[in-house]
């Protein structure tokens, strides 16, 4: 999983423990059971403004 997750070009985040990657590439990877909504907002020590 972390394989795929990786080559869909995510971003760790070490201040939330988490993958963050759009919606759909979740969706799309079968990981939607294992999303946290809000997650992306408190994980500021990434840009989640520039495109994944």
């Amino acid at each position: 999983m972390r394989r795929l997750v990786k080559q869909a070009g995510t971003r760790w985040s070490a201040r939330g423990k988490a993958w963050i990657l759009k919606r759909e590439m979740a969706v799309t990877l079968g990981l939607s059971h294992r999303m946290v909504e809000g997650l992306a907002d408190e994980c500021t020590d990434i840009d989640t403004s520039v495109e994944l």
